[in-house]
């Protein structure tokens, strides 16, 4: 598989979560190959549990007219049934006023996957001349990031670190054909992979997902929590657009999350698994069953991914002018689908 250079998002300021890193991934990915609205910024939901802006989150608070708690609509309902809540919903009634917007979770089917390796963080030393570049224009190789598929016809899609400047910026380098990231870590920060061109992957296929990793992540036990987002546990767009403050304008995703309150407050999260991170190359087996701890849907269904993140451990006073710092120095390889 070629690969293609990856399409830096757009800066994202270090008090921006996950969700937004993803977002504008994703929709500056959509600019720069003319691909369709539908992806546009579509959010991850939850891709995490550090992602929960404290400020914001009411642990499960917050009414409506579905009541509390947050709530995940089947996908095969329509609007006002086949509604499930977590343990925290309770009263309420009548149909819930997002699920019947037309758009809702109808988000573009990506392609089928045709080979197990994602990508292999090969380094494009050279602009290559095919669909998916901009050797055309002259570009110059990007060292930060890889991206792979023909954004055409084959699934692809590209990194993204969050955040990506400032002075906690997450450093990206693949120019050693791996996915080498530094740091002095100050607040949310991780890094993921986002779908261009779609926002629902079925990839029941394989078992899992396996990668590579070797580092030090001296907070969290030596540990990243990866996570792999599913249209159950994401923010639906047209709550987005209709309750979050600031409106996020974001386009057609295949959420299908109604959160309690706002989409920081924890009730929709990825469900996930911690990775331990040692000085030695480790290989990371993930089964889907091993992914837990979603919300309002505890495990994954790999019919319905919608993206795969990392996270690392947020130090003490993230999000404060004063947090504890701290260094990072990690190097992912090899990301595939495990075959059954």
């Amino acid at each position: 598989m070629k690969m293609r250079r990856p399409l830096a998002p757009k800066s994202i300021s270090c008090a921006t979560p996950l969700r937004s890193a993803v977002s504008s991934a994703r929709g500056r990915a959509s600019r720069r190959h003319a691909l369709p609205s539908a992806l546009g910024a579509a959010l991850l939901l939850g891709a995490c549990v550090d992602d929960v802006d404290p400020a914001a989150a009411v642990a499960g608070a917050g009414t409506g007219s579905a009541g509390m708690g947050s709530t995940v609509v089947g996908s095969g309902g329509s609007a006002g049934s086949g509604t499930l809540s977590n343990s925290a919903g309770s009263g309420g009634s009548g149909a819930n006023p997002y699920t019947s917007d037309p758009t809702f979770a109808s988000g573009a089917h990506c392609p089928a996957i045709t080979q197990a390796l994602l990508t292999d963080f090969t380094y494009a030393s050279a602009p290559i001349a095919d669909a998916g570049s901009d050797a055309a224009v002259g570009a110059a190789p990007n060292t930060t990031g890889v991206s792979f598929g023909d954004f055409t016809n084959t699934l692809s899609g590209s990194t993204f670190v969050y955040p990506n400047d400032g002075a906690y910026a997450v450093h990206s380098d693949v120019t050693g054909n791996n996915w080498h990231m530094t740091g002095s870590l100050g607040n949310y920060s991780g890094f993921g992979i986002v779908f261009v061109g779609c926002t629902l992957l079925d990839a029941s296929m394989y078992q899992g997902i396996s990668f590579t990793v070797q580092g030090s992540v001296p907070m969290g036990n030596n540990s990243l929590t990866f996570s792999v987002g599913t249209t159950a546990d994401e923010v639906s767009h047209v709550w987005l657009n209709a309750v979050a403050m600031p409106s996020p304008a974001a386009a057609i995703n295949s959420g299908r999350c109604i959160p309690a309150a706002t989409q920081y407050d924890g009730s929709c999260t990825a469900p996930s698994y911690a990775v331990p991170v040692t000085a030695q190359r480790t290989t990371v087996r993930v089964l889907w069953a091993d992914l837990a701890a979603g919300r309002p849907s505890a495990s994954v269904d790999p019919k319905e991914i919608t993206n795969l993140a990392w996270a690392f451990p947020a130090p003490a006073g993230a999000g404060t002018a004063n947090p504890t710092t701290y260094d990072v120095d990690l190097t992912i390889d090899d990301l595939q689908f495990i075959a059954p």
